[in-house]
């Protein structure tokens, strides 16, 4: 596993987590739910890439999460998929060299998304910063911006 320290000497982070799998299998509420417990996320969309390591070269993760979703409860969550297994194949295809590669592995079909939060919570190596000191370094974070001149963003994402 790659290290989860950014620069020698500094305090360790958690892990970055990449988040891949087909259409309506959960990739965006998952990410949601673990943001907004600290972890650092990225939702990668190999399923609409061409490029099979799309994952790696994108974020570089310490941990890959790959969700599963059949076909069937896809249309369910999102009836305005493409009704078409063909589609549905090709996606499967090309997130395949991201599936062998995962770290955790969860069929979403049967859970909510909760419990796939409880989950991968659970196979995760290390809990997040605690949120007080995340929001004290956003602050601190914007307060720098602002000196800078750097305050024109509506909303800034740290």
């Amino acid at each position: 596993m790659v290290s989860t320290t950014d620069h020698p000497g500094s305090a360790p982070q958690t892990p970055l987590i990449a988040i891949v799998g087909p259409c309506a299998s959960g990739k965006s509420s998952l990410a949601r739910a673990l943001r907004s417990q600290g972890f650092r996320v990225r939702e990668i969309a190999q399923e609409h890439s061409l490029v099979p390591a799309l994952w790696q070269h994108f974020a570089q993760p310490d941990v890959l999460i790959y969700l599963e979703v059949s076909f069937r409860e896809a249309l369910k969550r999102r009836p305005i998929l493409q009704a078409n297994p063909d589609w549905w194949d090709e996606q499967l295809r090309r997130l395949k060299h991201a599936r062998r590669h995962a770290h955790i592995v969860v069929n979403t079909d049967a859970f909510s998304a909760e419990e796939v939060v409880q989950h991968v919570q659970a196979s995760l190596p290390t809990s997040p910063r605690p949120p007080q000191r995340r929001a004290r370094l956003q602050s601190r974070f914007r307060a720098l911006l602002r000196r800078l001149g750097c305050c024109r963003f509506r909303r800034l994402r740290v």
